[in-house]
């Protein structure tokens, strides 16, 4: 081994597992082993009892959807880099065996299409999720009048398909970037698609909050309603409490980057 080979495994080592690489090794197992535990007592759950509806069975459909979906992001994450290893050191291309550093540029062009699923699993998470909190503030708000529901239902359909379709076409744009170097609307999109999405969550939790803020108003001074609407204003508010968390992260994770 030649002292240019020495010096491109240790560059290659620091590029795959040093520093913070390790750190976010550690903390995406730690956190798919939390989610993964979350998810089987949420499928137990679901198959403790029969299923009630076609309710019911969409969302055991989308809880599965998006375990499968998390669950590929995380192989495509964290095992990138042993499929990167094995290209570049255990089955390198014939003509780049006696040269370590064109092995390495190699692999990194076979890795391409392994880099392109990483896209799509948080895409197809992130429009299941911000569904259902557009389908959890309709069903909270429940209204009687014919016109408010028509125009609330109007609304909440055209914010999910515009998330849909900008999270779908910045995912392309993603995929694109990966074989050619696009220019800077590649990046504008990826702020576009992060904006649509904190609106449709913070949208979905203002009607929440206004529910819960209209329920308060309506049983203040009542005793008997108090006690009767306790377990739902405990709800909603856990619903409003999440969204604000939720919508606080979109908020700060494009500073943490920027940072």
């Amino acid at each position: 081994m030649t002292p240019g080979d020495v010096t491109a495994l240790v560059e290659l080592g620091e590029t795959l597992y040093g520093g913070a690489d390790m750190i976010n090794l550690i903390g995406n197992c730690v956190m798919y082993g939390l989610y993964a535990l979350s998810f089987f007592t949420a499928l137990y759950m679901f198959c403790s009892k029969p299923l009630k509806g076609p309710t019911h069975r969409a969302l055991l459909a989308l809880l599965i959807i998006v375990f499968f979906s998390l669950t590929g992001d995380f192989i495509d994450r964290n095992g990138s880099h042993l499929l990167f290893i094995s290209f570049a050191l255990v089955h390198p291309i014939p003509n780049t065996i006696q040269d370590l550093s064109i092995s390495i540029d190699a692999a990194s062009d076979r890795d391409v299409p392994w880099q392109a699923i990483q896209f799509w699993g948080p895409t197809i998470n992130l429009c299941i999720g911000d569904g259902l909190v557009l389908w959890r503030a309709w069903v909270v708000l429940d209204l009687r009048q014919k016109g408010k529901r028509y125009l609330l239902a109007f609304v909440l359909m055209l914010l999910m398909v515009g998330n849909i379709g900008v999270n779908v076409v910045d995912a392309i744009y993603d995929d694109i970037g990966l074989d050619i170097q696009l220019a800077d609307g590649a990046i504008t999109l990826d702020w576009v698609s992060l904006v649509v999405s904190l609106v449709v969550n913070a949208f979905a939790t203002t009607l929440i909050g206004l529910k819960a803020w209209g329920l308060h108003r309506q049983s203040k001074g009542i005793h008997h309603l108090q006690t009767q609407q306790s377990p739902v204003k405990k709800v909603l508010l856990i619903l409003v409490e999440s969204g604000l968390g939720f919508c606080m992260i979109q908020v700060e994770v494009p500073f943490c980057h920027l940072c």
